[in-house]
């Protein structure tokens, strides 16, 4: 993930001036923003995990561990702790 950051044009561009995205916090190496519920949730950059990419091993791993409960139900899940 944090390798992800340099490579991803979106967080590329918050990387190299943070002080212009008031919404995402640095911490670690990792960027942190708030979702629509107002949890914290980790920043995910869309970039090759593998011959996958970082958001689709995300919501295969959901899906799975949710017992195969649908997009809709894995979409729900996910965004509890991730953004992208």
């Amino acid at each position: 993930i944090r390798q992800g950051y340099s490579s991803d044009p979106f967080w590329k561009k918050i990387k190299a001036a943070p002080e212009q995205f008031k919404a995402f916090t640095w911490k670690d190496g990792l960027v942190y923003t708030t979702n629509p519920s107002k949890a914290i949730v980790l920043g995910i950059p869309n970039v090759k995990f593998g011959k996958r990419n970082t958001i689709g091993v995300l919501l295969e791993v959901a899906h799975q561990t949710l017992g195969h409960m649908g997009a809709q139900r894995t979409e729900e899940y996910v965004r509890r702790f991730y953004w992208w």
